[in-house]
């Protein structure tokens, strides 16, 4: 192998580990208004929320409907998660990827009662176009 070569390769080697997800969508801004469809919701039935994130770094604050309860959760690369533990101990969580867009987030919401229950199901959010 020649020495040009091989250093094409080493840098091939370095880029492929070294641009990780994380790296990749570390200057991603999620701050905006999102249109989530819940499928079901925790009544059953398909809906679609009006959802406002506000994103600190990795830090984001969501909060859906009108008097809808502020939940915190982080992104971490194209991993986003936000979650909201009620005065009762009964836990809601949201857990989802981004595109490489940045601008839709795929994922699985839980409900887990304090007797250990949960029900589930997936949704979808979309960035607003600001």
């Amino acid at each position: 192998m020649t020495n040009t070569l091989r250093r094409s390769t080493s840098l091939g080697a370095f880029l492929a580990y070294s641009l990780s997800p994380a790296m990749l969508f570390a200057d991603v801004n999620l701050t905006s208004r999102w249109d989530m469809m819940m499928n079901p919701n925790f009544k059953g039935q398909r809906a679609i929320e009006d959802c406002r994130i506000k994103q600190e770094k990795q830090t984001l604050l969501v909060r859906c409907g009108g008097a809808g309860a502020e939940m915190r959760g982080e992104v971490n690369g194209r991993d986003v998660w936000w979650r909201y533990i009620l005065p009762d101990g009964v836990v809601v969580s949201w857990q989802g990827k981004l595109d490489k867009t940045a601008t839709r987030i795929d994922g699985k919401w839980q409900f887990v009662l304090t007797d250990g229950s949960k029900q589930s199901g997936k949704f979808s959010a979309t960035k607003h176009r600001n």
